[in-house]
């Protein structure tokens, strides 16, 4: 099982079904193991619809992947 640091770097694409296959079950793996790792997930996609919804538009593929990026940075600088 992939150790929960390695993990946080993927738990934002997790969030967003924007993994590979292989990635995908490797999280799945770990986050059967590790609730808390799995509470983040849920934390993710929450903020994520809290903006779509503040917001009230559709972002561009563009404008999502910036978001997301934004996010994960915030998220990598926070650990």
């Amino acid at each position: 099982m992939i150790a929960c640091d390695e993990v946080a770097l993927r738990l934002l694409d997790y969030a967003l079904d924007d993994l590979e296959p292989q990635a995908r079950d490797e999280v799945d793996a770990h986050l059967q193991a590790c609730p808390p790792c799995g509470r983040l997930v849920e934390e993710y996609r929450a903020v994520s619809h809290m903006i779509h919804d503040a917001l009230e538009v559709e972002l561009s593929e563009e404008e999502q992947a910036a978001l997301d990026d934004a996010v994960l940075q915030a998220v990598a600088r926070s650990a």
